[in-house]
């Protein structure tokens, strides 16, 4: 580990430190920060079996050995070339938390590879066996930097972020923060565990905080920087998913800290909802360990003399025991064992590290150092194979520059169609506002390649959009270090940096409202003690999809509800409704189309607690004479954005007296029961008009392939 330079007296704990994990698809990266840095740092320094390996970030993966208790992972993985008999790695596996992303990939590969499919358990063993390595090392390393004497007692808050394919997130959210807490984060009692914003919103706010260390790609000036209403596009592009947010500079406010320094800080709020694909780094991989497996696979068929002979030893080689072999019949070997060392020796290289690997060359594509085509090393098996009809000789395979290229395009095209269709529904929903910058992010975003084509697709080139095109110091670090100032931020000024966010779909409030002919129909229902006439089912909308909501506050509505005050305390019920449609066709009542109970808030009214300004006590009067009095009792409710969900709270006076957490904000479909709500309450107000198209991820997804290897792209 190396010698601290915090720049502060060692001999003091920090009085919080903020960890920001960045759980990534193919890497994850740690970020650090005390309330008086002016910056995160990040762990570079990570354990692997021969050093220290030196990376901003760790792999994500995890292996295990027959008859061994221990578990290997990040960097002490082997690479493909070095798994033997008896052991398992296992990377890749992020997506999966999502049991529906899981169910998409059984149905959907071969049936020769449904063996290799992992159960749900699996998937969740492996999470929390990684994140266990990864808590044990963070509080070693952690423990020595500060020199700290005892990390249970130190304050420390660690932030995880979140992707948006998590399709009906909200479990998925609480599964994997169920694991965190399992790997030992959050165990002390000065320590907790914030799970808020998506890897794009992260982004974000890295790029509010820190715009100053952005370069504009294309650029023949240095940047200015964001101002007061420029409208920014977060491009977070990573391993194995890209996710797009747009968002609005609300008000560049400037901050002191408490050591006199101030510092300009823009504010930023969502104009609309995140959206996300499984496009990614990975899937490059994937298409070129297809075309490998295609090209090994013609040299083990080819039917020619010379082919024949070159398939005949690579036959003879795997039947010596060189590789796996099932059988010594060499025809059913070419059917079955071929074809699984064709698979083991196309992912060794893909994933291997070597310099003249496929890893090492997909990372300078773009740049000057890249050439006309590169000759990827392929394996040791193979490393006096020659076969010129797929471009292999000397035991290396040739890929020509196109051949590179087409298999990045099929990424960009698909980050293309995200970002168009975003600001398709920028100009239907907020039509006066324009995208004046790209913040692109992530690692795959680091591409010199993928910056290129955004810049001439979006940017100042001929024929672009005219857009600044902006890109951090370090893109693939955007995530975990802007989890960490957004915690920091808070802290130090009580200020939010992403001040809103958007829902996609809506939620309102099931009430009786006072029947008006000219509103309603069908016939009143006459309250039994006010003698009134409601119309039922009434929704008040308390959030509107698209609508910006403050994280600084509730938006809360008072209802009133009618009671008899001589009767036991009344239980009262609120309907949450969830609906779909856009904001302009939101339905008024439950019996109309897209409007369905999600949740209920429930709660025992005790009536003896109640203070007097809390109801108001009338009478109802028949022929002159007092029949019966009862009260008019106020109560708020109250609904809380968070960024992975939403909090409903229900109030009377100053007491909390039901709540309802874990609403997911991008929620889409809704099942309950039916039944009968008796409050009264007011008209709702009106709201921004806009789309609220669902998120149906997996019907973009191919489903990302689960590979058994250690080591990945570096983006």
């Amino acid at each position: 580990m190396p010698p601290n330079k915090a720049g502060f007296d060692m001999q003091v704990p920090p009085e919080l430190i903020a960890i920001g994990v960045d759980f990534g698809m193919t890497y994850t990266g740690v970020a650090f920060s005390t309330l008086d840095w002016p910056e995160p740092r990040v762990i570079k320094n990570w354990p692997s079996p021969r050093r220290i390996h030196v990376e901003n970030k760790v792999p994500t993966a995890v292996t295990y050995r027959a008859g061994r208790k221990r578990i290997d992972w990040g960097f002490e993985s082997p690479a493909p070339a070095e798994i033997r008999p008896g052991m398992a790695v296992w990377d890749r596996f992020k997506l999966f938390l999502d049991p529906t992303i899981l169910k998409k990939l059984s149905e959907t590969c071969n049936v020769e590879d449904l063996d290799l499919i992992p159960t749900y358990d699996d998937i969740k063993m492996w999470f929390e066996d990684f994140l266990t390595k990864l808590y044990e090392y963070i509080v070693a390393y952690m423990t020595k930097y500060f020199h700290l004497k005892d990390w249970e007692a130190a304050r420390v808050v660690y932030s995880f972020s979140v992707p948006t394919t998590w399709n009906n997130r909200i479990d998925v959210v609480k599964t994997f923060e169920d694991i965190i807490r399992k790997a030992g984060f959050g165990k002390s009692e000065q320590h907790s565990v914030k799970i808020e914003l998506t890897e794009a919103e992260a982004a974000a706010v890295y790029t509010a905080r820190k715009w100053k260390d952005h370069r504009a790609v294309g650029a023949s000036k240095e940047l200015d920087g964001v101002q007061q209403g420029n409208v920014l596009m977060v491009c977070d592009a990573g391993g194995g998913t890209t996710d797009v947010s747009v968002l609005k500079v609300g008000s560049i406010k400037p901050f002191r800290d408490r050591n006199g320094n101030e510092e300009r800080i823009a504010e930023l709020e969502q104009l609309d909802c995140v959206e996300g694909r499984a496009i990614g780094s990975v899937q490059i991989d994937e298409i070129f360990q297809r075309e490998v497996e295609r090209r090994l696979s013609f040299i083990l068929h080819a039917e020619d003399n010379d082919s024949e002979y070159i398939a005949e030893d690579m036959v003879n080689l795997t039947l010596a025991g060189q590789t796996r072999g099932r059988s010594n019949n060499r025809l059913e070997w070419r059917n079955f064992a071929g074809k699984d060392m064709i698979k083991r020796e196309a992912e060794e290289m893909t994933k291997s590290r070597r310099k003249t690997s496929f890893q090492h060359f997909k990372t300078t594509f773009g740049t000057p150092d890249f050439i006309d085509y590169i000759r990827v090393r392929l394996p040791d098996l193979f490393k006096n194979l020659s076969c010129p009809e797929v471009g292999v000789e000397g035991g290396r395979m040739t890929f020509t520059y196109d051949d590179i290229k087409e298999m990045f395009d099929e990424q960009i095209d698909g980050i293309f169609e995200l970002i168009s269709e975003q600001l398709e529904r920028l100009q239907e929903i907020h039509p006066l506002q324009q995208v004046s910058h790209f913040v692109i992010s992530g690692g795959l975003g680091s591409s010199e390649y993928v910056q290129e084509c955004i810049m001439r697709r979006f940017g100042s080139a001929p024929g672009g959009q005219g857009k600044v095109i902006l890109v951090a110091k370090d893109p693939q670090l955007s995530v975990c270090k802007g989890l960490v100032i957004d915690h920091v931020h808070r802290l130090k000024f009580a200020n939010f940096i992403l001040s809103t966010i958007c829902s996609r779909a809506s939620y309102g409030i099931l009430f009786n409202k006072l029947y008006d002919e000219s509103k309603h129909s069908g016939p009143p229902y006459k309250g039994p003690l006010d003698n009134q006439d409601y119309a039922l089912n009434q929704i008040h909308w308390l959030v509107r999809a698209g609508e910006p909501l403050r994280r600084d506050g509730p938006k809360s509505h008072t209802f009133y509800r009618i009671v008899d005050p001589e009767t036991q305390d009344p239980i009262v019920c609120k309907d949450v409704i969830a609906s779909s449609a856009q904001s302009k066709f939101l339905p008024s009542n439950i019996d109309e189309e897209d409007a369905e109970r999600a949740y209920q808030i429930e709660s025992v009214l005790d009536l003896k607690d109640l203070d007097q300004a809390d109801y108001v006590e009338k009478k109802r009067k028949f022929l002159g004479i007092r029949v019966k009095r009862y009260w008019k009792i106020e109560h708020t409710i109250s609904v809380h954005a968070g960024l992975s969900d939403l909090r409903f709270e229900m109030r009377v006076g100053n007491n909390v007296i039901g709540e309802r957490s874990s609403i997911p904000i991008i929620w889409m479909h809704v099942r309950g029961s039916r039944q009968d709500s008796v409050v009264d309450g007011e008209n709702g107000e009106g709201g921004e008009d806009s789309d609220a198209t669902l998120f149906e991820i997996l019907d973009e997804l191919k489903g990302p392939k689960l590979l058994r290897s250690a080591g990945t792209a570096p983006f």
